[in-house]
């Protein structure tokens, strides 16, 4: 996911305010054939903190059957 995109989805999601789980692993940007230097996703200082009464941002991996199969589930979004 480009740079631009992520800043938007950022954005869309804080002022949504609706519930969400955002799985942003390192592994998902490689590409074995990019020149890309391997760094972290930034998201905007305090993103997480403005955002935890509503969304959590997990890092690494992520139960996403159980996640999915969770009747509070209305939504799924997978970039790749």
């Amino acid at each position: 996911m480009a740079d631009e995109q992520i800043e938007e989805l950022v954005v869309g999601l804080e002022k949504s305010e609706q519930k969400f789980i955002w799985v942003l692993r390192d592994v998902d940007r490689g590409d074995i054939f990019s020149t890309d230097d391997g760094r972290r996703t930034q998201l905007p200082e305090g993103y997480e903190e403005r955002v935890k009464k509503f969304g959590m941002v997990v890092w690494d991996w992520a139960p996403q059957v159980e996640i999915l199969d969770h009747p509070s589930t209305g939504g799924f979004m997978m970039l790749g």
